[in-house]
């Protein structure tokens, strides 16, 4: 009950935090989505449960708030959330034995690696599904776009490095001593 508080809580702590403070924050004039990078951090850090509660709960909030296109956010924000709890999920017990039989390193990634890679993930599929919302209602997509595209999925990226540590350390995830032999 305190992860799902927790994550509800932050869901809308960061979403007070995109539309209030990151339009201030521009980075040549793109905002960063530091909503997405949160997302990231709570799927790698939880489970897929708590990323989809807090897509949905971020979803909801933008569709209703400031909604450029009919229903993207309220569907795009838990797929997204799902796609990346699923795609830099630690590997099950079965498949890491499987691993180490086959003569391969039988750990999982740091998260600290999976956290920026998922945030990465997130916002180019994201970015991409605009572009696409975009050109599908007649615009045409110009190089401006791919570029700015771009630079916010790096932004996204960069904001989920800042945010990773404090977030985790908040949510209960400890950094662990590792033993030198």
């Amino acid at each position: 009950m305190r992860k799902i508080i927790l994550t509800a809580f932050f869901t809308l702590l960061f979403y007070l935090i995109q539309v209030c403070i990151m339009p201030l924050l521009p980075m040549f004039n793109i905002t960063g989505n530091i909503l997405l990078a949160f997302i990231a951090v709570v799927a790698i850090t939880y489970s897929p449960f708590f990323a989809y509660i807090a897509g949905g709960i971020a979803g909801i909030l933008l569709e209703i708030m400031l909604s450029p296109f009919d229903f993207l956010n309220l569907v795009i924000y838990p797929v997204l959330a799902l796609l990346g709890a699923y795609a830099f999920a630690d590997k099950t017990e079965h498949r890491l034995e499987r691993d180490r039989s086959l003569g391969k390193k039988g750990e999982n990634t740091s998260p600290y690696i999976r956290i920026p890679a998922c945030a990465a993930m997130m916002a180019l599929i994201k970015e991409i599904v605009s572009r696409m919302y975009v050109y599908l209602s007649g615009e045409s997509i110009v190089f401006l776009h791919f570029t700015r595209a771009l630079a916010a999925v790096f932004y996204t990226t960069l904001l989920a490095l800042i945010i990773m540590l404090p977030v985790r350390f908040i949510l209960g995830i400890r950094l662990r001593k590792t033993a030198h032999s």
